[in-house]
């Protein structure tokens, strides 16, 4: 049994810059949650 897969990435890019790069969006994702997380609080009814 073998497996093919497409390669898409620049093979000149290592490993590190992959992390970091991978790190970054996650942590951009991360933050946009918590933007949207803090408006609903600031929306939400107030006693």
């Amino acid at each position: 049994m073998t497996f093919e897969r497409t390669f898409s990435g620049n093979i000149k890019e290592g490993k590190k810059e992959r992390s970091d790069k991978r790190k970054a969006e996650e942590y951009a994702k991360a933050q946009k949650w918590a933007e949207e997380e803090r408006a609903k609080i600031m929306r939400g009814p107030k006693f």
